[in-house]
């Protein structure tokens, strides 16, 4: 895997390591992860102290696909998240190309608050050369079809695409 010059260039402007020691740390999803939030909260003015990290022992996401319940299971993976007072947003470990939004909330819905932060999001994760992968799900409500039909072409329409074997959608960033 090639490391994206903007993410070591983030990652050198932090801690001095060794062209060496920051392949190796770039390597591990987990830090690509975590340098991605600190670039997010850092890029878009949020607070520092907003922001919550763990090791999840099993990480699991249940959706609907195809007419079938979906369950997806991660062990040991890491989610970091970002309470701010008009949405809340989690996001999991990808691998060392891509991040995962794990889930994201608003106040209040149907004023682009979400929309917002989703292009946010996308903005750092094209700057940063990372894809953006992620589960349509009802968290309020799994078996609401009608809301995640919405929520799939929401996430179509920023920019996801749909894959026909799974519920898992993809953003391929434009580095």
């Amino acid at each position: 895997m090639e490391v994206t010059t903007s993410l070591k260039q983030i990652k050198m402007t932090k801690v001095q390591l060794s062209e060496k020691e920051l392949e190796k740390y770039l390597q591990d999803p987990k830090n690509v992860l975590q340098i991605f939030m600190g670039s997010f909260v850092d890029k878009y003015g949020y607070d520092h102290s907003k922001v919550k990290a763990e090791i999840s022992e099993t990480k699991n996401t249940a959706t609907y696909w195809k007419g079938k319940e979906w369950y997806n299971t991660k062990k040991n993976s890491a989610l970091i998240g970002l309470q701010h007072k008009t949405f809340s947003i989690i996001f999991g470990e990808g691998t060392t190309d891509s991040i995962e939004v794990y889930m994201i909330e608003t106040k209040k819905q149907g004023k682009g608050v979400g929309t917002r932060v989703m292009e946010q999001v996308l903005d750092l994760a094209d700057e940063l050369g990372l894809d953006v992968t992620l589960i349509p799900t009802a968290y309020k409500n799994q078996n609401d079809m009608q809301y995640l039909s919405f929520l799939r072409q929401w996430y179509y329409d920023l920019g996801f695409d749909h894959s026909t074997f799974s519920p898992v959608m993809k953003y391929t960033s434009e580095k």
